[in-house]
């Protein structure tokens, strides 16, 4: 895939590139557990840093809500429609962090990527690992390149881009 200033992409660019055990002096916690790693993102404003976080399966739904520019129906979601993910998560938990950004208040996180795995891990009472950016570092047309690259990367049916 070519990227935003014609370089070839691989998943990895497009979700942050990892520095591991880097102290942040971010003040991203609200009260959340804090993974150990720590993810850069470029965007107009500059280098941004989003900061890894564990989310407790009895706090998914109260902390975590779908990003109002996530493409995914969310009212399409349910066990049979996501079968195989479903079952696999029920089974072995999330092994692949989502992507998310701190909402104004800073209370919530909203999910740019990752709203089949939260649907899972609220359905399944499991752990919900996502690296959140900070509030307001990218635009929302930055924030939409972003999801519609990390979407192109990965398959998903026509209901769950709505248009079943």
């Amino acid at each position: 895939m070519t990227g935003k200033y014609g370089s070839t992409m691989s998943k990895d660019d497009i979700l942050g590139s990892n520095i591991k055990s880097q102290k942040s002096s971010l003040k991203q916690d609200n009260g959340l557990k804090r993974g150990r790693d720590v993810y850069e993102y470029q965007f107009d404003k500059g280098i941004v840093k989003a900061v890894r976080r564990v989310i407790s399966a009895n706090d998914v739904e109260v902390r975590t809500k779908p990003h109002p520019l996530n493409p995914r129906t969310q009212n399409a979601l349910n066990a049979r429609s996501i079968g195989n993910t479903f079952n696999s998560i029920n089974e072995k938990g999330i092994l692949e962090d989502c992507l998310g950004i701190w909402s104004e208040d800073q209370k919530t996180i909203l999910v740019l990527e990752g709203s089949v795995r939260r649907y899972c891990a609220i359905e399944c009472e499991k752990s919900y690992p996502i690296k959140v950016l900070p509030y307001d570092c990218a635009s929302s047309k930055e924030l939409r390149e972003l999801i519609e690259d990390i979407s192109n990367k990965k398959r998903h049916s026509l209901r769950e881009r709505g248009l079943a």
